[in-house]
C-alpha cells in the first residue's frame, strides 16, 4: 500500500523501509548496524532517548547539546543520576536539562525548537522545568525563562507546595538565582510557607551560606530569623539540623558565625539549642572585631533573654571581656 503510516514523517517512513529490507537480508546484523548508524537520531525516538540518557548520566554537555539540536519533540527520558530522592526519574528532556547546572545552552535550544510551552509541563513531582532551573542553575537561566514566560511562572507551586522562590533557596550551587528573584519580584515571597510550614528563609538557612542570610536580613530585617517553621524550627535550627553542628562555627566574610548571629537576633531557646550541640565554649569564640557571643547578645534589639542566659551560663565576668576596640 502507498498509504503513509499514521504519525510517521516521510523520512521516518524511509527509515522503517530500510529496517524492513535489513530483516529480509541474510546478513541482517551488519547491514542493520550500517542503516541505524547512518540515520539521524530524530527518526528513532527510542534510540534518541537512549542517547540522551547516556549523555545526561555522563554529564556530557557537548553531546547533550548536539542531541537537543536534533530533536523534533520534547521526548520523555528516564535517567537515574539523581540524589534527592535517589531513584530513576522519567521526565521530559526540558526537565532534565533544567536540572543540570550546565544546562543553560541546551535549554535555550529547546525553547527555540519547541516554544515556551516546554517550560510549563509537569514531572512526577509536579515540578516544571522552571522549578528545576531554580534549584540547579543560576540567574542567567531564570532571566532566559523570564523573557519567554511571564513572571507568573515563578509563583507556580510544585512538590510540597513550593514555589520557584522556595526552589531557589535550596540551590546548593549558588544563591544568585534567589537574589535575582527577590531583586526582580520583591521580598514578599521570602516569608511564604510551603506545605510543611517552611519559608524561603528556613530553606536558605538549611541549604545555603551565611551570604544568603545577610542578603535576607537586608531585605526583611532580623525578625525573620525568629519565625518558626516545620517542627517549630527557626533558621538556626534548620542550618544546624541539615548541615551538622560544625556549620554553626563556620565563619562568614566578616568573621561571624551562626552562633554570633543567633545571639544577636534570637532568644535564649536558640542558645540552649546551640549549647546542646557544641557545649558552652563556643560562646567564647571571637568573631567580627574580636567579639564573643556575649557582645553580640548585648546588641540584640529583639530580646534580652539571650544575654541573660549567657551571663547565667558563663558568669558575670564575661560582661567585662573587651573586643578589639576595647569595648565590653
Amino acid at each position: 500500500s502507498s498509504q503513509q503510516p499514521l504519525g510517521l514523517r516521510p523520512a521516518t517512513l524511509l527509515s522503517r523501509r530500510r529496517c524492513q529490507f535489513c530483516y529480509s537480508n541474510s546478513a541482517v546484523l551488519p547491514v542493520l548496524k550500517v542503516v541505524f548508524n547512518s540515520t539521524d537520531a530524530q527518526f528513532f525516538p527510542m534510540a534518541a532517548a537512549d542517547q540522551l540518557r547516556a549523555a545526561l548520566e555522563a554529564n556530557d554537555c557537548e553531546r547533550l547539546l548536539k542531541l537537543c539540536r536534533q530533536l523534533d519533540s520534547n521526548l520523555t527520558v528516564s535517567s537515574g543520576k539523581f540524589k534527592d530522592p535517589p531513584h530513576t526519574r522519567e521526565m521530559s528532556v526540558t526537565h532534565h536539562v533544567a536540572s543540570k547546572p550546565y544546562g543553560l545552552d541546551c535549554l535555550e535550544v529547546l525553547i527555540d525548537r519547541f516554544g515556551a510551552a516546554c517550560l510549563t509541563c509537569r514531572d512526577e513531582f509536579n515540578y516544571t522545568p522552571v522549578h528545576w532551573a531554580a534549584m540547579e542553575q543560576s540567574q542567567e537561566t531564570l532571566q532566559l525563562i523570564h523573557v519567554n514566560l511571564s513572571s507568573d511562572c515563578f509563583y507556580e507551586k510544585g512538590r510540597f507546595g513550593r514555589s520557584v522562590f522556595h526552589c531557589a533557596a535550596v540551590n546548593e550551587h549558588s544563591n544568585k538565582a534567589l537574589e535575582w528573584l527577590i531583586g526582580e519580584l520583591g521580598s514578599d515571597s521570602l516569608m511564604e510557607k510551603d506545605d510543611n510550614g517552611s519559608t524561603v528563609v528556613h530553606l536558605a538557612a538549611q541549604c545555603q551560606s551565611s551570604d544568603s542570610m545577610d542578603f535576607i536580613k537586608s531585605k526583611l530585617g532580623s525578625d525573620c530569623f525568629r519565625q518558626r517553621g516545620w517542627l517549630g524550627r527557626t533558621a538556626v535550627h534548620c542550618a544546624a539540623y541539615e548541615l551538622g553542628s560544625d556549620s554553626l562555627l563556620e565563619k562568614g566574610d566578616n568573621g561571624s558565625t551562626v552562633v554570633h548571629m543567633a545571639a544577636e537576633f534570637q532568644g535564649s531557646d536558640s542558645m540552649q539549642f546551640i549549647k546542646s550541640k557544641l557545649g558552652s565554649d563556643c560562646f567564647r569564640q571571637c568573631g567580627w572585631l574580636g567579639r564573643t557571643a556575649v557582645h553580640y547578645a548585648a546588641c540584640n534589639k529583639v530580646s534580652n533573654s539571650s544575654l541573660k542566659w549567657l551571663i547565667d551560663e558563663l558568669g558575670s565576668d564575661s560582661l567585662m571581656e573587651k573586643d578589639d576596640d576595647g569595648v565590653t
